[in-house]
């Protein structure tokens, strides 16, 4: 019996309190103006298949259209929305920070081949 979960992709700042920005299949935690964006998924470890990776990097370059973002970890699991929003409780100052130091900045990667 798998034990279900919540993989959590990246975290945003709320403008009006909408989360009109994530994918159909994705969902918004909220805690004060920020929003974690996370998809159901099964509590645990994930392999690194290349089909999985870019799902979540188009996830998360999709979010950055819009607004600031700072990207969780890939494969990032937690076993709740309650504990996303106790870990966004304990780290609000650092995560609102962070949102605003990323604001209006944006980062390329090169590939040479």
């Amino acid at each position: 019996m798998a034990v279900s979960g919540l993989r959590l992709y990246a975290v945003v700042l709320l403008e009006g309190g909408e989360a009109a920005l994530v994918a159909p299949d994705a969902s918004v935690i909220t805690f004060r103006d920020l929003g974690a964006i996370v998809r159901p998924a099964p509590f645990e470890a994930l392999g690194g298949d290349p089909e999985d990776v870019d799902r979540a990097v188009e996830l998360v370059r999709r979010i950055f259209r819009r607004t600031p973002v700072l990207p969780a970890p890939f494969g990032t699991v937690v076993k709740s929305a309650e504990q996303v929003k106790r870990w966004m409780e304990m780290n609000y100052i650092a995560l609102s920070e962070g949102l605003h130091y990323v604001e209006g900045r944006c980062e390329t990667r090169v590939h040479i081949t």
